[in-house]
């Protein structure tokens, strides 16, 4: 585990190109309001928009760049192109389709992008809710932090006045992890969200010195780059940070209704497991962590335990 952290160098090349050059296209990613970007400990950047990776940024001997293939908008001065059909084949005239010109992603190049992932991950899926968290709070420090043995965390808030580190598991109503039956766990599939979040409670037990070493780096880097989320800009290092033990569980589209029928089952499945439940409507992404239990927020883990 530690060896697997150990690559992610607040001095490498990428980040020190990125600092020293400050490239205009990166001016344009850093600028946009709409997306957000992560560290990977292998020294790259993962840039998001709606939860989709727009793009995957890596530095050898120069900026390297990936994007999915699907991501990348096409032009046509028709809606409808024509096929070339004969008895045999049928093709496409590809001097009619044009790949957008990415230049230097500026305003226009981004929207124009930015519309083809929302096809994939519109605002009401799963990552379309975590980014909206990403985006309208000002602690999540990180996304989509995966390990090797299969652990992946969701979102990591990084909160300010406890000065903790929380690793915190975003489900929609339409999981099925959340329905488990006494039939459905005779499933060889069987995976609930109970088992799942024992799973990352002891993944943390285990590694916690090194998961907190790991993103003491990340702040580094982000802080460097300028893309430090604004409520985390106050501080110079994670200094006298913990990590928690237990995850939360956050439900992000819940209707009222929905929780007064399931909240009941859900608490009881996690309170020895998760430090809280979260459930927020599908329009309320303020997030925070209070000391005890509110309304809709329920806090299991009590102080000093």
């Amino acid at each position: 585990m530690s060896k697997y952290f150990s690559k992610l160098d607040p001095n490498h090349k990428l980040f020190k190109n990125l600092v020293d050059r400050n490239p205009i296209w990166w001016q344009n990613l850093v600028n946009d309001k709409d997306i957000y970007i992560e560290v990977r400990k292998d020294n790259y950047l993962d840039v998001y928009y709606n939860g989709g990776r727009l793009l995957n940024l890596s530095f050898t001997n120069k900026f390297k760049g990936q994007i999915h293939f699907e991501y990348i908008p096409l032009r046509s001065q028709n809606d409808y192109l024509p096929l070339d059909i004969t008895w045999d084949i049928i093709s496409l005239n590809n001097d009619l389709i044009k790949i957008l010109e990415f230049q230097d992603f500026s305003e226009n190049e981004l929207r124009i992008i930015k519309k083809r992932i929302s096809k994939f991950y519109p605002p009401s899926s799963e990552k379309g809710i975590q980014a909206s968290f990403v985006l309208k709070n000002d602690q999540f420090l990180d996304t989509e932090f995966q390990h090797a043995s299969g652990i992946r965390f969701d979102l990591i808030w990084a909160d300010v006045d406890t000065k903790t580190l929380f690793a915190v598991e975003l489900k929609t109503i339409g999981d099925q992890r959340l329905y488990i039956s006494d039939k459905s766990k005779q499933s060889t599939n069987y995976n609930k969200i109970d088992l799942q979040l024992e799973k990352y409670s002891d993944f943390i037990k285990d590694h916690q010195n090194v998961l907190l070493s790991h993103y003491q780096r990340v702040f580094q880097v982000k802080k460097k780059l300028g893309i430090l989320p604004s409520g985390l800009k106050c501080l110079d290092a994670l200094d006298y940070f913990t990590f928690e033990e237990k995850p939360i569980l956050l439900i992000g589209d819940c209707a009222q209704e929905w929780i007064n029928q399931q909240r009941e089952r859900l608490n009881n499945a996690l309170k020895d497991i998760a430090y809280g439940c979260f459930y927020q409507g599908k329009s309320t992404r303020q997030f925070y962590i209070p000391e005890k239990t509110k309304p809709n927020k329920y806090i299991f883990k009590q102080p000093f335990e």
